[in-house]
């Protein structure tokens, strides 16, 4: 029973682990005039349909939307929200941590091996004993 108990705190601290392999990144906003006065947003890195993005608006409000759609002066969001980029004081863009995750599955691989060794030593010790 303590070893299904153990077994269960390991995936579970492996799953919670996972979810810290990605990591927000900051994304510039860049105004650029096209002809007659219309203004853009030139965006960098750019903004793809299906990021993940957290914003702070100038009027203090923030929140976080996956992005549906990239326009020239606005982002609207999977649930139908828009955001104009005039309005935007940050922006981030959550991205996939490379780093993090081979730290977490080395972490894993070593924690699951001290495990095992622990369990087959107190098996042996076990056995020992018993003769």
């Amino acid at each position: 029973m303590k070893r299904i108990r153990g077994l269960s705190l390991v995936i579970l601290l492996v799953v919670m682990s996972v979810s810290g392999c990605s990591t927000w990144n900051s994304v510039q906003l860049r105004k650029q005039n096209i002809n007659s006065g219309y203004i853009a947003y030139q965006l960098a890195p750019p903004l793809y349909t299906g990021d993940k993005i957290k914003y702070r608006l100038k009027s203090g409000g923030e929140g976080e939307m996956t992005v549906a759609k990239v326009g020239p002066d606005s982002l609207q969001g999977e649930k139908g929200q828009t955001i104009a980029l005039s309005d935007i004081a940050s922006l981030e863009r959550k991205n996939f941590a490379k780093g993090k995750t081979a730290a977490v599955v080395g972490g894993g691989a070593v924690t699951t091996a001290v495990i095992i060794s622990v369990i087959m030593v107190a098996g042996l010790a076990a056995a020992v004993t018993a003769l």
